[in-house]
């Protein structure tokens, strides 16, 4: 017998990993929509980001997210996950850099098609629908005034 069985089996790994790869880029695109339509620029973000940097340590805040009590591993397996792990969000990052330029595109390009399709009074009801979405969105990710 084959590692992975005959044809029929090796189809279905291959529609699994398809499944997968599709979710993941779905993912991305709804996040990348998300922001988009937020009207979160990259700008914006580094402010969170450099917020979130100066409220915890790097290392503080993902150590919260990462179960290495639960796993029992030692200070070297966890400078080494902490390495990969930040490897991971450069990389991560960088294919953001790359990809959030054609995804705002599609993003500007529907928006406008959809305009073209709505009265002026509702292009004036969107306009003010995404700007409350945008100071919720903004309000959201604003310090609820706890002292540092």
């Amino acid at each position: 017998m084959t590692l992975f069985g005959g044809p029929g089996e090796r189809l279905r790994l291959a529609g699994l990993a398809l499944l997968v790869v599709t979710f993941a880029v779905g993912g991305l695109a709804g996040a990348a929509v998300k922001t988009v339509f937020d009207g979160d620029s990259s700008a914006q973000a580094g402010e969170e980001r450099s917020r979130r940097d100066d409220d915890d340590s790097d290392r503080d805040r993902r150590r919260r997210g990462y179960p290495y009590e639960a796993l029992g591993t030692t200070p070297e397996q966890q400078a080494a996950i902490e390495a990969a792990l930040e490897r991971s969000r450069e990389r991560l990052d960088a294919l953001w850099g790359e990809y959030r330029p054609r995804m705002q595109a599609q993003v500007d390009s529907t928006r406008a098609e959809i305009r073209g399709i709505l009265t002026e009074e509702q292009q004036a009801k969107m306009d003010s629908l995404r700007e409350a979405r945008k100071r919720q969105s903004r309000a959201e990710r604003e310090p609820t005034g706890e002292s540092k």
